[in-house]
């Protein structure tokens, strides 16, 4: 009897010392990304200046339905409304002044966006715009045309991205092309051949949803 006493004794000691246990993680799901048909152009147009501005968010996207299956990715929003893919597009007369606004969330990995920059251009133009800051861009449109903007960041090219980073892409399009309506009925694999892809789009890139 005095061994057992002894033995709950010492159990109860050892509960006393142990930390409370921590309250469970609360999960927060993300946001869906909404299918872009590229029929509104994103910005404010003034003076010959294109105001707008870019935020990259995490978001979870159903390529097929609403309750089919779906993947994290990144992709890029307009402030105070939901991430789209692909991304704003951004639309405008020949000459006009892009006045860009690119944010970067806290706890990403440095973001490395290309093709927001004046046509024709280098492919190895870009800018880097780390965990937490904002960089602010301001260029003329260029040559008449239709271009892409996209990011990364793992480092990979835009034919080699793969994953979280994947759909984080959209067009400048310039006047003097036609701004074609992306939106299909059902899953659709955009080829090179696709009249939505501009002449430097890699062979295949977008599984979208229309």
């Amino acid at each position: 009897m005095l061994r057992s006493a002894t033995v709950i004794a010492c159990f109860a000691a050892l509960c006393a010392r142990m930390p409370a246990a921590s309250p469970p993680l609360l999960v927060v799901p993300l946001p869906p990304a909404v299918a872009n048909e590229n029929r509104v152009a994103t910005g404010q147009l003034r003076g010959g200046v294109l105001s707008l501005s870019l935020d990259v968010r995490r978001a979870r996207w159903f390529p097929e339905s609403d309750s089919g299956l779906s993947e994290e990715m990144l992709d890029f929003a307009e402030p105070g409304r939901a991430a789209q893919i692909p991304g704003p597009l951004i639309r405008v007369k020949s000459g006009t002044i892009i006045a860009l606004r690119l944010t970067n969330p806290a706890g990403a990995a440095p973001l490395v966006v290309h093709g927001l920059h004046t046509r024709p251009g280098s492919i190895a133009d870009s800018i880097v715009v780390p965990p937490g800051r904002t960089v602010r861009l301001r260029f003329p449109a260029g040559a008449p045309g239709t271009y892409f903007y996209w990011g990364s960041t793992t480092g990979s090219s835009l034919e080699e991205r793969r994953g979280i980073d994947s759909q984080l892409w959209q067009v400048v399009a310039s006047h003097g092309t036609a701004v074609v309506h992306c939106g299909r009925p059902g899953p659709v694999a955009l080829a090179q051949s696709h009249p939505c892809f501009p002449p430097d789009a890699p062979a295949r890139v977008l599984l979208h949803r229309g």
